[in-house]
């Protein structure tokens, strides 16, 4: 069993589409060069640690009480398409008290820590590497602010998902041959996952972010995972091959926010004026097709589109 793992993953920005995703409009996505990085490590003392500084919480269990307490609890299922499903509103709240979180608590971080426990026992049950839950250390380290909207939990999920897969034999990466340097060694190589390996972790980060989120669209972990830009319409996910090298001015006013709460207010206000949230949905997704196009012409013709004058006009009528 590998006993020692780093893994990162971006966060993201949505350029389109930010809402109209959720109703199976189009958007567009693309990854930051700023991450989330997790090390994972087989623990000595022989139990399990999630440990993230970020936002203050360190929790440790031994693994004998996760697999007598916790895991025989639980309702670990599938859908009917086989994917796994997120805990039942049963297990959710065993989850909570197994935890000693309360009932009623949404804050993402207490969320992360349900999230860790709930893919940690249904993924390390499915292990190939061994008969038991494996004693592991977590550690999470990030670039990302905590709800500013760039994707921190997405990409602390998909981490959370590639080194638990990994740990338990399940999904391993390998050494890029164009990149490997000396052949004899193996520092300073890089890793790379499969396309299959990656659609498995995003798979079981989208559950994470179920977890946190409620009812994401899935957008943020697939392009997490995939990194790049993509399309992105009900789960289907399409690469944008030309997109150009683009700045992008963030600004963290240092007011988190909750992306559950702010997915139900949008919800609300879908259900009570339908006849104005149809059509305004219908504009973002128009919005969001042309720009592929624009973004298309950009990375074709660099020497031409030199400013963000040119993508105005673009889309001027």
């Amino acid at each position: 069993m590998t006993t020692d793992i780093v893994v990162s993953a971006p966060g993201k920005v949505i350029l389109h589409g930010e809402h109209s995703v959720v109703y199976g409009k189009v958007a567009v996505a693309s990854s930051l060069n700023l991450r989330c990085f997790v090390h994972a490590a087989i623990s000595k003392d022989g139990d399990v640690t999630l440990d993230l500084p970020d936002v203050n919480i360190c929790r440790k269990w031994s693994v004998a009480s996760l697999e007598n307490n916790l895991l025989p609890r639980l309702e670990l299922c599938h859908d009917s398409h086989g994917h796994p499903s997120p805990p039942t509103e049963k297990s959710l709240h065993r989850l909570k008290q197994f935890a000693e979180i309360d009932t009623e608590e949404s804050e993402s971080r207490h969320l992360a820590i349900i999230s860790f426990l709930y893919l940690y026992c249904y993924i390390g049950q499915r292990s190939k590497e061994q008969s038991g839950l494996p004693p592991i250390h977590v550690r999470m380290i990030s670039q990302l602010p905590v709800g500013a909207g760039l994707g921190s939990s997405a990409a602390f999920s998909v981490c959370l998902a590639a080194v638990l897969l990994q740990l338990t034999g399940q999904a391993t990466p390998s050494v890029h041959p164009e990149e490997q340097g000396d052949s004899n060694s193996a520092k300073g190589a890089v890793w790379k996952w499969s396309l299959d390996d990656l659609l498995l972790i995003n798979k079981w980060a989208f559950l994470g972010e179920k977890i946190i989120h409620g009812h994401p669209s899935g957008i943020d972990n697939s392009v997490s995972t995939l990194g790049g830009a993509i399309r992105f319409q009900n789960k289907q996910i399409t690469t944008v091959e030309k997109m150009p090298s683009i700045k992008i001015l963030l600004t963290n006013t240092n007011v988190p926010r909750s992306t559950k709460t702010l997915v139900a207010y949008v919800k609300n206000k879908h259900d009570k004026f339908p006849e104005v949230m149809g059509p305004v949905l219908q504009a973002m997704e128009g919005l969001a097709e042309r720009s592929i196009k624009v973004y298309g012409h950009m990375f074709d013709r660099p020497d031409k589109w030199q400013g963000y004058s040119q993508l105005e006009v673009s889309f001027s009528f």
